[in-house]
């Protein structure tokens, strides 16, 4: 069985992505200063992708077609997505 999640091909069905993306970090411990990284973090997601706006995207892990409920659901601002790629699923 071979299902491609897109929502033009399968009705309730949402398009899954592969996200690459820059986030901030936190660094909570006492540090020299010349010690400190200016560095971002690079974070990779992978979810349905729920919403989208001028500023950003929704991703989520969890979704219900009968409910149109969703969970664990993640804002990602653009300008901080360095590579987004859809995803489908074979079976």
């Amino acid at each position: 069985m071979k299902l491609e999640v897109f929502p033009h091909w399968r009705k309730n069905m949402v398009e899954m992505v592969y996200v690459e993306w820059e986030d901030a970090q936190s660094i909570d411990d006492w540090t020299q200063i010349e010690d400190l990284s200016a560095d971002l973090a690079l974070v990779k997601t992978l979810g349905y992708l729920l919403k989208r706006t001028a500023k950003s995207i929704v991703v989520s892990v969890a979704w219900t077609p009968e409910t149109k409920q969703s969970c664990c659901n993640l804002v990602i601002p653009k300008g901080c997505i360095l590579k987004i790629k859809h995803v489908m699923i074979h079976d």
